[in-house]
């Protein structure tokens, strides 16, 4: 197994029981602890892993001007007041933590920092442009193709108003733990324990919403839970999130990519165009997976117009499914890995593996043919 380089922190402010208080979360995480004032924060701002702003000093930070980076956090004890959060948009910072009630979510989020246990699998989330553009189906399609070529995957819906998967896998026995008994749990959650406690179909395991048991919203606590669980688990995991601004911002921190699923006529290009610029705000490395279900569609130029798509994003097109209607009506898996869909998202999922060790994206392809 590959070894991480030692990890360090760099907290800013002064020394204080706060300070205290994150220094002994920092060194129990397993970072090196580093404390300085704002003004001596200089070149270790872009050096260290993970950056810890006091509350108490985010305005001093930010007359250092610092570049932009991610993992920048700033700590409270129990609350902050307005001129803070103004200090936080001028440094992009990821996060507000007020460690009075969010200090677990710190212990995990300091977890993440460096990119994780080299052997964990991937988490990718899948979110629509807008309605009816098959987000579920894309989410559904990378589970399939992961688990044909590799390893075992996950599904995680936490689109409480969704239709559900156990359509989409046609699956008749869905027994196994839901959202409704997964709710309360928090903290961390064995990979292994997870897999074996919700359905699972065809080597895909699920992690969803029960129909008699409806769970809209699931709380934070419990999604930072199953999502470390879910990186354990499997090789590759597949988020179907809602078009929710505030749920994309809370778990972006456990996502290592997420797919935008769209459509390419005018409407799924606006659509798509809007949450590219909100991703890209949040700094999330991003992908957009197209489908082209009719004659109105655009073509790949108008599109990448349309989309304003910068150069560092990849564009995937998605072959269509004809016979999703006729399958579900009958029962039958909605996705099966003999589908040319399915093949797309292998391609798809090649791609961002060859993205994160060239450096650079694949830009648009259709059936799996880059150009």
């Amino acid at each position: 197994m590959a070894t991480r380089h030692a990890r360090t922190a760099l907290y800013i402010g002064a020394s204080d029981a706060l300070a205290e208080r994150a220094r002994r979360i920092v060194v129990a995480a397993g970072f090196e602890w580093e404390a300085v004032v704002a003004v001596d924060c200089g070149v270790r701002w872009r050096m260290a892993d993970v950056v810890l702003v006091s509350a108490a000093d985010a305005g001093q930070v930010t007359l250092e001007d610092p570049v932009r980076r991610g993992d920048v956090l700033v700590l409270a004890e129990s609350s902050v007041d307005q001129e803070v959060w103004q200090h936080c948009v001028s440094l992009g910072v990821e996060d507000v933590v007020l460690l009075d009630e969010s200090e677990p979510w710190l212990v995990d989020r300091l977890g993440l920092v460096g990119g994780g246990v080299p052997d964990e699998g991937l988490v990718i989330g899948v979110v629509g442009a807008s309605g009816g553009c098959g987000a579920s189906t894309l989410t559904a399609g990378l589970a399939v193709a992961t688990g044909t070529g590799f390893g075992m995957s996950m599904i995680v819906d936490l689109n409480g108003l969704g239709g559900g998967f156990d359509l989409h896998f046609g699956a008749a026995d869905w027994s196994g733990l839901s959202w409704h008994e997964l709710a309360d749990i928090s903290g961390r959650i064995s990979g292994d324990s997870l897999r074996e406690a919700v359905p699972s179909v065809d080597g895909t395991a699920i992690v969803g919403f029960a129909r008699d048991y409806p769970v809209y919203e699931v709380p934070e606590r419990a999604r930072r839970a199953v999502l470390l669980g879910a990186r354990q688990a499997a090789g590759l995991t597949v988020v179907d999130l809602p078009t929710a601004p505030g749920m994309i911002r809370e778990v972006r921190p456990l996502l290592d990519q997420v797919v935008i699923a769209g459509t390419a006529d005018i409407r799924g290009a606006l659509a798509t165009r809007v949450i590219l610029r909100y991703l890209r705000e949040l700094e999330v490395p991003t992908v957009v997976a197209v489908r082209a279900p009719g004659r109105q569609c655009l073509s790949d130029e108008i599109y990448l117009e349309v989309v304003d798509c910068p150069d560092d994003t990849s564009v995937w097109w998605l072959s269509e499914i004809r016979a999703i209607d006729r399958r579900i009506r009958a029962g039958e898996p909605v996705v099966r890995s003999a589908d040319r869909f399915v093949g797309d998202c292998r391609e798809l999922i090649d791609g961002l593996h060859e993205a994160r060790r060239a450096g650079r994206p694949r830009r648009l392809a259709r059936a799996g043919v880059s150009t």
